[in-house]
């Protein structure tokens, strides 16, 4: 998935040289085998280049390119079905994921009836194959993305229903995993757990509860059979950040509680193990900003000020570092985390830092001046405001 023109090149190649020979009934279905993968492949190569994109604009036409060559896999993946290719199983899996790909880059509601397609044809595999861990895996998290898409559209009936099914299917992996056959159980414990606690976003009151105590079950169980899953790590961070957020109403200092915990077993503890790790630094940056507002809110300004400018501090150093700036994935989650290094740097007093994160904000063109003006985390900058 990262992007290699070098490697998008030579994928070209091949495609070529399959197209050309698929013609030949002797070679016809090896030839679409490969014409088919080289596509998918191209098609996940494509779509790693949003990190070297600018504005939505660009990030549109890289989405168009991924969306092409999903669909020329995809055709020729069906072409391969209908024929009867074995292993069957195996073509419905990889025409499922290629379908998954272009679901993903597709806008709402366009990318439901694809979304759709892509069940049906990991169902399809799953009924020829039998039960297989990394299908119910792939599936798992196809129900889960397509849970998030519903969310984020409103409609939370149907995100309730995919998140429900993602959590069963999940489970029912579970119960084929076998480690010792090369399973990746760790794995399917991380997307479990993490896909739980995207669903307790969506829940209130004791099913809230129950999901976050169930998410938090599956990534601690996960960390303990692998003390380096730094995914783990991270969602049990995740897990003790929104614990801190629906408790709104405790005492600061027990929210407090729960961010030092995100931090003491959740991102810090990934960070022993890679102190590179992209999820984690942001995670670590974002929670001491949060717990900086809650000591400002109960008075205690020395902390107040120590959470500011540790936060700042990691912000500023994850922009520094073209390494970690790199892994951002859209367009859009790079604006906002510039736009929280602006906020992290205000609070701090560092208005010359927050400042420049503010001019390479907009520079992706996403935050308007009225949210910069209209957030209270940066008021700190007064007359410097004027020239956003």
């Amino acid at each position: 998935g990262n992007f290699s023109e070098n490697a998008l090149r030579l994928y070209q190649s091949a495609i070529e040289m399959y197209r050309s020979v698929s013609q030949d009934v002797n070679e016809s279905e090896d030839a679409l085998v490969g014409l088919a993968e080289c596509y998918h492949y191209s098609a996940e190569i494509m779509a790693g280049q949003v990190v070297y994109l600018k504005n939505l604009g660009e990030e549109q036409v890289i989405k168009q390119k991924v969306i092409f060559l999903s669909q020329q896999s995809a055709e020729a993946y069906k072409v391969l079905k209908e024929r009867g290719v074995e292993p069957k199983e195996e073509i419905c899996v990889n025409l499922g994921t290629t379908l998954a790909t272009w679901a993903e880059n597709l806008e709402y509601p366009a990318c439901l009836g694809v979304y759709q397609q892509a069940l049906a044809e990991y169902n399809s595999g799953l009924q020829i194959g039998g039960a297989n861990s990394d299908t119910m895996l792939n599936k798992g998290d196809l129900l889960q993305s397509l849970a998030e898409v519903f969310n984020e559209a409103g409609d939370m009936e149907k995100a309730r229903a995919a998140f429900i099914e993602a959590n069963k299917t999940y489970d029912a992996a579970c119960a084929v995993t076998d480690s010792t056959m090369g399973d990746d159980f760790v794995g399917l414990l991380e997307h479990w757990g993490a896909s739980l606690l995207s669903f307790a976003g969506i829940l209130e009151g004791e099913q809230q509860d129950q999901a976050i105590q169930q998410s938090l079950n599956k990534l601690s169980l996960a960390v303990q059979l692998d003390r380096s899953s730094t995914k783990g790590m991270n969602a049990i961070g995740d897990v003790h950040v929104l614990l801190s957020e629906r408790n709104s109403t405790c005492q600061a200092m027990e929210r407090i509680n729960f961010l030092e915990e995100a931090l003491k077993i959740g991102y810090c503890a990934a960070l022993t193990v890679d102190r590179n790790n992209l999820d984690a630094q942001v995670g670590y940056a974002e929670t001491y900003m949060e717990m900086g507002k809650l000591y400002r809110g109960i008075g205690d300004q020395a902390k107040m000020g120590e959470c500011f400018v540790t936060s700042a501090r990691k912000y500023i150093a994850i922009v520094s570092d073209q390494n970690a700036w790199k892994e951002f994935g859209s367009v859009s989650e790079r604006s906002e985390f510039l736009f929280n290094c602006a906020c992290a740097c205000a609070l701090a007093g560092q208005a010359q830092e927050a400042c420049q994160a503010l001019q390479q904000c907009q520079t992706f063109g996403i935050v308007t001046r009225e949210e910069i003006h209209q957030d209270s985390d940066l008021s700190s900058l007064g007359t410097l405001l004027q020239n956003f």
